[in-house]
């Protein structure tokens, strides 16, 4: 079988990727074994240097995830506090949005660095450069951020791929921020009116929303959304739900199924992602305030609506919210690798003209 040595500046897509942009591999020691007709060395295990970073979707999902739920909380606070309670409830949630907004920012323009720690998987077993093994088209390399990154020999064909796998991982991140701004605010919303309800209440939505990611993102080993959802629609129920404890479970269904989980969910949250949150990059609008505003107006969720079980409301509805977030991220995920599997097997037989016969 005839696989093509691979020279620097050589295209490589990673399925972590959210630029929509290829980057292409350089060597991080000098070379002499050169690619005649290009004059660029050929490249081994350990030439892992990037020309530039993919945006990894990983910092770009958890931290944007946060700074999210974090303006949702803030929101939520608002629209059921007044005064210096909402005040104080608002100032804590927005800080700590801005500083995951700040680690989003700087972790997605330095994880793709991690690729320096590793080496390429899948090279000449036989032939080397400068005493190191020779990669090919096949090698691949295991981003320590989850990342699958591949050679693509074909610029054009790297460019689809770059494409294809960054739309689906924005769509990813864009439903993680939706969600989490939207669960955030309902668990304002339904925690009370008192300052320190509100503020334990999201302050316990925010500590587990760590452990929630990881028992419910692929990127972290799993699929089991249920238990990441309850995890963590578990900070607004755990304050506030006992209060309506002893009310029928037909009244809450019918409540519940009524207000909250009418309608589309998906288009509800994908809507709130692309409106509000596409920019939380940025500076958050006004818009995301006065939008989710007359979505919790519309949806019957301000609190005097839920006296005595809105924690219950709350925690059912972000159940609900969360499942259906993971599982159409999760879906996207197994069809990103899918797909880089796809591209890569198309550009199989790209190549140099300089052939290695393994």
């Amino acid at each position: 079988m005839a696989e093509s040595y691979v020279p620097q500046d050589t295209t490589a897509v990673c399925t972590m990727m959210t630029n929509g942009a290829p980057q292409m591999i350089k060597i991080t020691s000098p070379s002499n074994v050169m690619y005649s007709t290009k004059t660029q060395p050929f490249l081994t295990i350990i030439d892992t240097k990037l020309s530039g970073s993919f945006q990894c979707k990983a910092p770009a999902k958890f931290w944007g995830g946060l700074q999210a739920l974090a303006l949702g909380i803030a929101i939520g606070a608002a629209i059921v506090l007044t005064g210096g309670a909402a005040a104080v409830v608002i100032v804590a949630a927005c800080a700590i949005s801005v500083a995951a907004g700040g680690v989003a920012l700087y972790k997605m323009a330095h994880d793709c660095d991690a690729t320096l720690e590793k080496k390429w998987s899948l090279p000449h077993n036989k032939v080397r450069f400068n005493q190191e093994k020779a990669i090919l088209n096949r090698s691949y390399l295991d981003c320590p951020k989850k990342g699958k990154i591949t050679i693509i020999m074909d610029p054009v064909v790297a460019q689809r791929a770059a494409d294809f796998i960054s739309s689906n991982n924005n769509k990813e991140a864009m439903m993680q921020m939706g969600s989490q701004l939207v669960m955030g605010v309902i668990t304002g919303v339904t925690a009370g009116t008192s300052v320190v309800v509100v503020g334990v209440t999201g302050a316990l939505t925010l500590a587990l929303y760590t452990p929630s990611e990881a028992f419910g993102d692929t990127d972290f080993g799993s699929s089991n959304e249920g238990t990441t959802s309850t995890i963590s629609a578990v900070g607004s129920d755990a304050v506030s739900a006992g209060v309506g404890a002893g009310l029928s479970a037909t009244r809450i269904t019918s409540e519940i199924g009524g207000t909250i989980l009418n309608g589309n969910v998906g288009g509800i949250l994908q809507g709130v992602g692309h409106e509000a949150v596409g920019r939380a990059t940025g500076n958050m609008s006004q818009t995301a305030g006065g939008m989710l505003s007359r979505y919790i107006g519309h949806y019957g969720l301000k609190a005097d609506n839920y006296a005595g079980y809105k924690g219950i409301a709350g925690f059912v509805a972000n159940i609900a919210i969360g499942t259906f977030a993971d599982k159409y991220e999760n879906s996207l995920a197994a069809e990103t690798i899918e797909k880089a599997k796809d591209f890569n097997n198309s550009d199989a037989k790209n190549g140099i003209n300089v052939i290695a016969q393994i």
